[in-house]
């Protein structure tokens, strides 16, 4: 399952799906509530992103950064990891915020191993 938090498309997976298929896994994109063709739900807090949520996730869990990332620098993604049991954090070099775009080739090859152990 391929999340960006404000993409508002999944078009962004456009360069990743076809190498998790060829590999084969079976890709999902969605948007986030309330980016895209989603709407939020205030009655279904928490909302995606806060620690109460993260907190909740039970399932083996790859958090990637790009080390030139501004926009949710590498630290911002550590700490969201810390709020997630048993999460990895992988650090993508020579990328910025579009990790999956920058680097295609080091976004797949770290996603595969991921789901490899899994």
């Amino acid at each position: 399952m391929m999340l960006h938090a404000a993409s508002g498309s999944t078009e962004m997976w456009q360069h990743n799906a076809e190498g998790f298929a060829a590999a084969g896994y079976r890709a999902i994109a969605f948007d986030r509530r309330g980016w895209g063709r989603t709407r939020i739900n205030r009655e279904t807090d928490p909302q995606p992103g806060t620690a109460a949520a993260l907190e909740t996730i039970t399932v083996p869990t790859l958090l990637l950064a790009g080390e030139a990332d501004v926009t949710q620098p590498p630290w911002v993604i550590r700490l969201q990891a810390e709020h997630i049991q048993g999460a990895e954090f992988r650090l993508i070099s020579e990328s910025g915020h579009a990790i999956n775009w920058e680097q295609p080739e080091a976004f797949n090859r770290v996603i595969l191993e991921f789901l490899g152990r899994h």
